[in-house]
């Protein structure tokens, strides 16, 4: 449920981020489309401008040739070629515009008319050109005039000057509609932003709502379990994950308390017969008492176990809940809160076996195991815990292949008690290393970390149950069983841990298995 929530909302969030992306795609395309527009009409504007005006400058350059025959003829030839220049660059702009619009541009006929004008023009003043310099300027004087200003009845002064209010107009209106198109992008940019925030800040305080509190429930119901409280309940329901575990841990509780109900009895009831039985009674009285202690080790031991999983689950929340609205990171957090929960079942399995069936010893199904994928999988589980205390948790690159017949889930949970108390024990800070070392008929794993290590003292004595080295005042809410439950899981399998001080501190672990040769 929780997973598929999430699902909903990054799509929600990639439909609104790729919508503001097409749109913003759409606006800037109208914005560029309208200063081109823009930048064609004032092109046009200038153009027309500099034809007239030159045009107007040749007219003053014949009139002066007429009047005193000294006219500079290159100021005729550089105006000329400065209007068909004009004309030539007014065509280049109604192809753009012609373009832009999809269809011919309306300037088209005027610039024809222009170039027919510029053409008919020109040539009258150069064939005017002989007369003047002869002495006989009056004869062509009026055709030439005519030829500068009228053209098939049209006064070409009119055409320029209303071809120039046009292009002004147009660049003015073009203005205007990119101005405007401007001012709506923003708007709807905003609007969008701001739609987008506000979604993101809901999923956000959704998903910290409906997961901070049923983490914090089950935090609190392991503790009481842990304390021996086992009347406590999750009080989590639904058809969710958290619902589901809580469920799980709520019947377990109930059948432990039921459990715990009956051995009282039995203990009672031992109690009244002691008084009246013989020393063999007494005798039996003393074994069920051994019966009562090792269960009481084995529900403290689970109880120890429980509290790995959980922590892997509260440090993968706090990385979820710093991890914002990136999806990946969530997705793998929860994938590996989603681990942790198994194992969290797995332990509590253990415990609702053993109510069933009255055993409080471990069961080990053997199977071929690959080392270097268990201890892979442990560590990727402990990295959350790692992080959470603030220790780099690293794992050897050239883990070498190799195969034990083993039970999985017990050797790995040796595996998870060896690195969960060197995280414990390691200063925030520190450095915590896993490895694989192959030997001729063993293969040991090994753990070392920069912690204040074990005195001679401390590790004669580090394998019995409950003991406490001199630094466990650094943590006092341990229960001193980790490395008795990992050792005897290791002598299940055939195999040994061995503790060795570091120089200058710290700690070696090496857990010691049998290699498997008979796997193809």
């Amino acid at each position: 449920m929780i997973r598929t929530r999430l699902s909903i909302a990054f799509t929600l969030l990639s439909a609104l981020a790729l919508s503001q992306g097409l749109f913003a795609w759409w606006a800037s395309s109208t914005a560029a489309q309208l200063a081109e527009r823009k930048a064609i009409a004032s092109g046009m504007e200038a153009e027309y401008e500099s034809l007239g005006g030159n045009k107007q400058r040749l007219k003053v350059w014949f009139a002066e040739a007429m009047l005193t025959g000294n006219a500079p003829a290159q100021t005729r030839m550089t105006l000329v070629s400065r209007m068909e220049e004009s004309l030539r660059e007014l065509g280049a702009l109604a192809n753009r515009d012609s373009l832009v619009h999809g269809r011919p541009s309306p300037e088209l006929p005027t610039i024809a008319t222009l170039e027919r004008n510029i053409d008919t023009m020109a040539n009258a003043v150069r064939e005017a050109i002989p007369l003047i310099q002869s002495g006989n300027p009056a004869v062509r004087w009026r055709d030439v005039l005519d030829a500068f200003d009228r053209l098939a009845g049209q006064d070409m002064r009119e055409v320029i000057r209303e071809a120039i209010e046009r292009q002004s107009q147009r660049a003015k209106s073009e203005s205007r509609q990119l101005a405007d198109a401007l001012a709506h992008s923003r708007v709807a940019n905003i609007s969008m932003a701001a739609l987008a925030v506000f979604f993101g800040a809901f999923a956000v305080w959704y998903f910290v709502t409906h997961l901070q509190q049923p983490f914090a429930r089950l935090s609190e119901l392991a503790s009481r379990f842990a304390r021996g409280d086992l009347e406590a309940r999750s009080g989590l329901s639904g058809r969710n994950e958290f619902g589901q575990l809580g469920a799980l841990l709520d019947s377990m509780a109930a059948r432990l308390q039921l459990a715990q109900a009956r051995d009282i009895e039995v203990q009672r009831s031992l109690d009244e017969l002691v008084a009246a039985r013989t020393r063999s009674v007494m005798n039996a009285h003393e074994a069920m008492l051994r019966v009562e202690g090792q269960r009481r080790q084995f529900f403290a031991e689970v109880s120890h176990e429980l509290r790995t999983p959980v922590t892997v689950i509260r440090g993968e929340a706090d990385i979820a809940l710093r991890a914002g609205d990136d999806p990946v990171e969530l997705k793998s957090s929860l994938r590996r809160i989603n681990d942790a929960a198994k194992d969290l079942s797995a332990r509590v399995q253990d415990l609702l076996d053993a109510a069933r069936s009255g055993s409080h010893d471990y069961s080990f199904v053997l199977a071929p195991q690959l080392l270097p994928a268990m201890i892979g999988a442990v560590v990727e589980q402990m990295q959350a815990v790692a992080r959470y205390r603030g220790i780099e948790l690293r794992q050897s690159a050239d883990l070498a292949p190799c195969t034990v017949m083993a039970d999985g889930e017990r050797l790995q949970q040796a595996l998870t008690t060896v690195i969960d108390n060197a995280l414990r024990y390691t200063d925030e800070g520190g450095k915590v290393d896993v490895g694989l070392r192959l030997g001729p008929e063993t293969a040991s794993i090994c753990v070392e970390d920069n912690g204040p290590g074990m005195s001679q003292g401390d590790l004669a004595s580090a394998f019995v149950p409950q003991f406490r080295g001199s630094a466990s005042g650094r943590h006092p809410s341990g229960s001193g069983l980790g490395l008795s439950i990992a050792d005897r899981i290791l002598q299940a399998h055939g195999g040994s841990i061995e503790l060795t001080p570091r120089a200058p501190k710290g700690l070696r672990v090496q857990l010691h298995l049998p290699l498997e040769t008979d796997v193809e």
